[in-house]
């Protein structure tokens, strides 16, 4: 085969990668990606110090709980999510709808089948939400609070770094407005 020839191969095989790669790109569009979440701090008109503190926030909280970034302060793992409140405001923001207002602190467990927990009392801060069954690492130390809104009558266990049950919640629906994070590593929601 004649050196032109297997360029030429060469670069028909290029080109078919290139249309393989696009197609997949095409396709990865629709998820929302780094310049949706410019828009979306753009929409709610945040600050270039709001939008670095949000990124470095959910940067830490990827590495340190994995998931995948599906908004601008939006972490989602498989049967819940994580919400990061931007410094100095009491409840995460909506960014994934658009509309970039913040949250009543209720709202994310206001569905029946969800658990809560928020990084501060009185239901302020960041939210991990947990709706299939499943145990998920709690990031924070000291005071925080959470809302078991659960189908009624579930419980939700919370244990420490030597995977042992420090504390079982009341039955669906219960919730503290100030208890502590410091000793709990992880919470199963069912």
């Amino acid at each position: 085969m004649s050196r032109r020839s297997r360029l030429g191969r060469l670069a028909a095989v290029g080109a078919g990668s290139l249309l393989i790669l696009a197609a997949g790109i095409g396709t990865a569009e629709a998820k929302p990606t780094g310049k949706a979440f410019e828009e979306q701090a753009k929409a709610a008109h945040l600050t270039n110090a709001q939008t670095a503190a949000i990124r470095s926030q959910v940067s830490y909280y990827l590495k340190k709980l994995g998931g995948k970034q599906t908004a601008l302060n939006q972490i989602d793992f498989n049967g819940g999510r994580m919400l990061i409140a931007i410094p100095g405001e009491a409840h995460p923001r909506n960014f994934a709808s658009g509309s970039g207002k913040v949250m009543p602190s209720s709202s994310p467990c206001a569905p029946v089948g969800t658990f809560c927990a928020f990084q501060y009392p009185a239901y302020k801060g960041h939210i991990i939400t947990m709706v299939a069954c499943q145990t998920r690492d709690i990031p924070w130390n000291g005071s925080g609070s959470w809302i078991n809104n659960q189908t009624p009558g579930t419980r939700a266990r919370m244990y420490n770094a030597r995977v042992q049950l420090i504390y079982t919640t009341p039955g669906a629906y219960s919730s503290d407005v100030s208890g502590n994070w410091t000793p709990v590593t992880t919470v199963s929601n069912c």
